[in-house]
């Protein structure tokens, strides 16, 4: 193997690496917005019962004023 081919091979087997790391990634990326949207959906309840006590708390304030 002459070193014109032997820089080939190294290329084509470091694009592949880059390929497959690029795609780890991506699946890592796809976990962490599923993971996110999970707990968003968990806790969205509560956030809102909490912002809804809120308004009507300041709603009342305003009543006996």
């Amino acid at each position: 193997m002459n070193r014109t081919e032997q820089l080939k091979a190294e290329a084509t087997a470091a694009r592949e690496n880059l390929v497959a790391t690029v795609g780890e990634l991506g699946e890592t990326v796809d976990e962490a917005r599923r993971e996110t949207v999970q707990t968003v959906r968990h806790y969205a309840p509560y956030a809102g019962g909490l912002l809804g006590a809120a308004v009507l708390l300041r709603v009342v304030r305003a009543l006996r004023r």
